[in-house]
């Protein structure tokens, strides 16, 4: 009777530590595709931007609107807590690197609005070069950012 209660506490806990690195596996493969896919996004969001400020030299504009990050995953290991597992401050930095994503949006929409509803505006491009230049060191940051904890990741 002790050995069956005993034996099946074992498979419970083998079990639960079992289900825990699946997820874990899950989530860091999750994560890792998001950062990598965000990557190219800020990538050629620089390239938009740099696009941006040579047409604005001439009065005109580049249509296509910066590309969003994608937070999904990151949002979802975090909130089940799938990387504290590992480490906490593994958990920690990727809350503070989702934040910073979710910010580089809010600026990325804002730049957005301000494009499609100011064009009228006499001094149109020079703001729009302003807010590019702004624009461009966070995403240069933000690139350091998710690579290193990609790095820290693996």
């Amino acid at each position: 009777m002790v050995i069956g209660f005993v034996l099946a506490v074992l498979w419970d806990v083998w079990k639960i530590a079992r289900d825990r690195r699946g997820e874990l596996r899950r989530a860091v493969r999750a994560i890792a595709q998001e950062i990598s896919l965000n990557r190219d996004a800020l990538t050629e969001n620089a390239s938009l931007l740099d696009s941006d400020d040579a047409a604005a030299a001439n009065n005109a504009e580049i249509v296509r609107p910066l590309n969003y990050l994608t937070t999904a995953a990151g949002d979802v290991a975090f909130s089940k807590g799938s990387l504290e597992s590992r480490s906490i401050e593994l958990a920690t930095e990727l809350a503070r690197v989702y934040a910073n994503s979710d910010r580089l949006n809010r600026r990325t929409e804002a730049r957005e609005a301000y494009r499609i509803t100011n064009g009228a505006m006499s001094n149109y491009a020079t703001r729009r070069k302003l807010i590019n230049a702004e624009l461009r060191p966070l995403i240069s940051s933000h690139l350091q950012e998710l690579a290193s904890f990609l790095e820290a990741l693996k």
